[in-house]
This record gives structure tokens, C-alpha cells and sequence, in this order.
């Protein structure tokens, strides 16, 4: 894709930034990689939201995320999309998930945190949620730029095999129709008869002079 949906992160928090556009790059080719680097997403975005309240951060994720649950304006549902991300990165990380339809899930709540993050750190309540996009392979502008370069390049070929073809009929008429590009022979003698006592008639071609010659 072109752009990121998570665009309006960056320069507010460009860890999270750089996370969510390589979560969305390695989606849908690699829907593993895309939800390990959301799983990254929520505890980076969980941290940073802790140490904006001088809450204490505890050695594990789920720890954490009931303290932030203990805030009130802290909403079930944000704590509920930052439980998701982590079951679902854990999958991934220890028993190599790879779900296409749960890496999509995974970026859509990201993105929900994201603009949820976003109001909160700008203290912007009113900030416009863009429309999610969900992004597409990668490797596709690529695999049709290299289709169309086989094909250039085929062509190419059938040309110079045309071209060659053409060519060599053109000899071939030119031969055949004599001209300055004739085979010239001073003196052909081509064998037309021989009789059992070894006589014998020619015909003698002399440039462009033909000459019957029988023997004395």
C-alpha cells in the first residue's frame, strides 16, 4: 500500500509508527510477522500510556493492563483490544499462528487503539478517525513490473527472430533472381547426357552466354 493508516502517528510517537507500518507491510503475505509486531504495538502503547501517569511498569503485559484497567477513564473496551493483541501476538510468537483473518482483526483494533492513543496523548477528543484501509500485498507492484519486463524482453526476441527470418529470405530472392548479388561462376559446365561409348553433350554457360558444345 501506499499509505499507512496509521499515518497520523508519526512524529506524536514514531516507535509505535514504525511498528504499525511494518505490521502493515508483512500483511497479507506474512499474517504471522504483521501480528507479532501488533502484539509489540499494545505493550508499547500500554508502557507509554503508564509512564504518562507515573504508574509503575510491571514485568509482565497482563499486569499492567490491570493497572491501566484500574483508571476509570480507562474504557473496558480499549482494555478488552489491548488483551486481544496479546493473546494473539503470544500465538504467534510461540506456536508460529498464522491466520490471515486474525492479522486483519489484529491491525483493525490496533488502529482503534491508535486513535484512541492519539486523542488521549494530544488531548484532542475530537481528533476525526480516518478510514481504515486494509492493505494489500507488497509484492504485487512488484510481481507486475517483472511481468512486464519478460514481456518487453520476449518481444524483443520475436523481433531480432523476425527480423532474421526476413533477412535470410530476402538472400535466398536475391540468388534466385541473379543480379549484382549473384553467385558468379566465369565458367559452369553442367552434364546433360552421356552415351555408353562416352560421348557426351555440355552446356556451356558462359556469364550470361549460353553455348551447346558436343565433342569431336
Amino acid at each position: 500500500m501506499n499509505d499507512s493508516n496509521f499515518k497520523f502517528l508519526k512524529g506524536v510517537n514514531d516507535i509505535l509508527y514504525r511498528l504499525a507500518l511494518a505490521a502493515e507491510r508483512n500483511y497479507p503475505d506474512d499474517p504471522n510477522t504483521t501480528m507479532v509486531k501488533l502484539r509489540m504495538f499494545g505493550e508499547a502503547s500500554a508502557k507509554h500510556i503508564a509512564k504518562l501517569l507515573c504508574i509503575e511498569i510491571p514485568e509482565k503485559q497482563h499486569e499492567l493492563l490491570r493497572e491501566l484497567a484500574k483508571i476509570p477513564w480507562v474504557d473496558d473496551s480499549i482494555i478488552s483490544v489491548f488483551h486481544k493483541l496479546r493473546k494473539l501476538g503470544n500465538i504467534a510468537v510461540h506456536d508460529f499462528h498464522d491466520d490471515l483473518g486474525d492479522a486483519e482483526n489484529c491491525l483493525r483494533l490496533s488502529f482503534r487503539l491508535a486513535i484512541w492513543y492519539y486523542r488521549l496523548v494530544k488531548q484532542d477528543s475530537d481528533f476525526p478517525a480516518p478510514m481504515f484501509v486494509v492493505p494489500k500485498s507488497q509484492q504485487d507492484d512488484g510481481l507486475q513490473s517483472e511481468v512486464l519486463n519478460l514481456k518487453e524482453e520476449l518481444q524483443k526476441a520475436l523481433n531480432v527472430k523476425t527480423e532474421t527470418k526476413e533477412e535470410l529470405a530476402a538472400k535466398a530472392n536475391q540468388l534466385t533472381q541473379g543480379g549484382p548479388g549473384m553467385l558468379h561462376f566465369d565458367f559452369l559446365m553442367i552434364l546433360v547426357g552421356m552415351s555408353t561409348t562416352s560421348h557426351y553433350s555440355l552446356i556451356c554457360i558462359e556469364g550470361s552466354r549460353e553455348v551447346a558444345v558436343s565433342p569431336a
